[in-house]
Parts: C-alpha cells; sequence; structure tokens
C-alpha cells in the first residue's frame, strides 16, 4: 500500500457474511471470480457494498507485529442497510438499543 500510495475500503451488509469468511480465510486468491466495482483509479470495490471508500495514504506506523496504514478519504459511495459487525467470535449486524448522546469532542 505504501508503495501504490492508496487503498480501497469496502464496508460489508449484514446480509454478506459469506464475502466476510471469504477474506478472513488464509490463504487463496480472495478476488479470484469476485465481482467487482472499480473505483475512479481502478482500485477493486466489493460490489454491492454498503460503503466503498478511496483513500489516498496519509501515514502508516508499525503497532506491534502490524503495520497500521491510515487514509484520506477522497471518493466514497453509500446506500442504506445494516452493517455486518464481528464480535465476540461472531457475525451478527448492529441495532442501536437507545443511547444517550454523547458530544463530539472536538
Amino acid at each position: 500500500m505504501e508503495a501504490a500510495g492508496s487503498f480501497a475500503v469496502s464496508v460489508l451488509g449484514s446480509r454478506q457474511e459469506a464475502l466476510a469468511r471469504r477474506f478472513a480465510t488464509r490463504g487463496g486468491a480472495r478476488f479470484d471470480d469476485l465481482p467487482c466495482d472499480r473505483s475512479r483509479s481502478g482500485l477493486p470495490l466489493i460490489k454491492d457494498a454498503l460503503a466503498q471508500l478511496e483513500c489516498r495514504v496519509h501515514s502508516a506506523h508499525d503497532i506491534g507485529d502490524h503495520r497500521v496504514f491510515y487514509g484520506e478519504v477522497t471518493d466514497m459511495r453509500c446506500r442504506e442497510g445494516t452493517g455486518l459487525v464481528f464480535y465476540s467470535g461472531r457475525f451478527g449486524d448492529f441495532h442501536d438499543f437507545g443511547h444517550d448522546e454523547v458530544p463530539w469532542l472536538f
């Protein structure tokens, strides 16, 4: 990603668990036979994702045994729906059970 200078993010919907599992598995060619949209600059975006973002690499930092990339969103498309969540070893969807609004810190 550092060499390319950009990356894409696709936010999956609650009905795309099988697709999430495909990308969570080690090995294999995850994009083989996967229908994708393309960003304006040609990056692959998962078709029918809730949100599709194109990002320019802003910075990267080594944290533990990972390299974490931060991006500046340069283009975005989104649609209505419920996002897919992975929590405590399971997939599900997010429901707002009501809460007091928390003010922004900045």
